[in-house]
């Protein structure tokens, strides 16, 4: 499996340990063992995984202190897929008696190794868990995350369990085949029928319209959005059932979207964006949910001072998207997220 998964990859790229990985990682965290984690002086974590895939997840969410794990080969700059032989005095030498305190305590995958023994020697409590046991446990819940999850990568939207990846490769030729037909439908054919039809192939669209009376404007209207996938102005031009062609006005609506799919992701930062709406498309049941907002004028903004420039308008129609979608506000930006996922800033070079 490790050379199936490394295999030809370059080692300044790989982000999956960063990016994708914490988010299943946190779900198999039990609260139980966080609790007695939280116990510890300084943390160590022992692992039969290449350490490329765990140190960011230990390290950034679990507060470990060191992370013993397996290396991988990698040659020209890039894994070959074959892991580095052990060094078992690695323990011994870093964290043998003296360095690592009292109340050491390890977190280790690997059962019956000589590392764990060499590591348990120096620490104050030792819990042995069976199966039995670990099934008995509660999922840590996500508020206390000791760092909270914002940014996340990659096209999975489901825990990767055997069976359920059995499942996803079973679906993904059917998938594929709906997935292209319901773009050549929603792309093609006219209101009345493509709606109907996507709704019988599984895909749903809900519309909640606010209190007051539609807005009219004779010089057109603009509809902001967050972003979630690139069928982001398609589901809205559904909803509204005419292009949005406008590409300046005082009238501003902003429109909360969120989605829900089962399957796969209908957006990346590291991979191609072009497959976005395919992967999309893809999922047995995914759902759009547009929320129509009460409108904002660029002049006057709702609820601002008159002398308001339009980055106050901007952040003004942001900060109403978030409300509706019960998003918290954080300090971080859009250069922040694709230089945490993806390594890069986020802009496209002309050529």
């Amino acid at each position: 499996m490790v050379m199936i998964a490394f295999f030809g990859i370059k080692e300044e790229n790989f982000r999956v340990g960063k990016s994708v990985l914490p988010k299943f990682f946190l779900e198999d965290v039990a609260l139980e063992m966080f609790e007695i984690l939280k116990k510890g002086g300084k943390r160590i974590a022992i692992s039969g995984f290449p350490k490329v895939m765990i140190e960011s997840f230990l390290k950034d969410y679990l507060e470990i202190d060191d992370v013993v794990g397996r290396e991988l080969k990698v040659w020209c700059g890039y894994f070959v897929g074959v892991l580095e032989e052990k060094k078992k005095d690695h323990v011994e030498e870093n964290h043998g008696e003296g360095r690592i305190g009292f109340e050491a305590i390890g977190i280790t995958s690997l059962q019956n190794s000589v590392d764990c023994h060499q590591l348990f020697s120096h620490c104050k409590e030792i819990y042995l868990v069976r199966n039995k046991e670990r099934k008995s446990w509660q999922q840590l819940p996500r508020h206390k995350y000791p760092k909270p999850l914002i940014f996340h990568d990659g096209r999975l939207a489901f825990k990767p369990t055997p069976l359920a990846t059995l499942i996803m490769f079973m679906w993904t030729p059917l998938g594929l085949v709906l997935s292209i037909t319901r773009a050549v439908v929603s792309l093609t054919l006219p209101y009345h029928i493509s709606i109907p039809f996507l709704s019988f192939s599984g895909l749903h669209l809900t519309v909640t319209h606010p209190k007051c009376s539609p807005v009219k404007n004779k010089g057109g209207i603009l509809y902001a959005c967050n972003h979630r996938t690139l069928l982001d102005p398609l589901s809205i031009s559904f909803v509204l059932k005419k292009n949005n062609m406008v590409a300046v006005s005082d009238v501003i609506v902003p429109v909360a979207i969120n989605t829900d799919v089962s399957m796969f992701y209908g957006t990346t930062a590291s991979g191609l964006k072009c497959f976005d709406p395919i992967f999309f498309l893809m999922n047995p049941r995914p759902t759009y949910t547009v929320q129509i907002l009460e409108c904002v004028s660029g002049s006057s903004t709702c609820g601002v001072e008159k002398s308001t420039t339009r980055f106050d308008v901007a952040n003004y129609v942001q900060k109403k998207l978030g409300e509706a979608l019960d998003f918290e506000c954080t300090k971080l930006t859009r250069k922040d997220k694709y230089l945490i996922l993806a390594g890069n800033e986020g802009i496209v070079r002309s050529l």
